[in-house]
């Protein structure tokens, strides 16, 4: 399985030019290696769904990877973004049911 900087920019690339397989090898990479990241900062609970929300978003925003950058930095700033807006959403929401019960 594919887990240095250098194999998972690979399979990045050749899933922008077009390779299925690359793209589900990359998919499938990636994992393990964001069930570490969310564990390390989240709730277990949320860490299946934080891991789906992510490989959803690197399907969808691939395009917006620039191939000169490091892919992991674009990875990890994803999912960082979707363990904020959990964050927040479990925060406020929370928030937002308890004014509800004092009302």
């Amino acid at each position: 399985m594919a887990t240095s900087e250098a194999e998972l920019k690979a399979l990045m690339i050749g899933s922008l030019d077009g390779d299925a397989l690359a793209h589900g090898l990359l998919l499938r990479a990636l994992v393990p290696l964001l069930q570490t990241f969310y564990r390390r900062r989240m709730a277990d609970s949320d860490v299946d769904d934080l891991v789906q929300d992510t490989l959803i978003a690197v399907h969808t925003r691939r395009e917006t990877f620039d191939r000169d950058r490091p892919f992991t930095a674009w990875l990890y700033a994803i999912a960082r973004y979707r363990a904020r807006v959990r964050m927040y959403r479990v925060h406020w929401g929370t928030a937002l049911q308890r004014a509800a019960v004092c009302d």
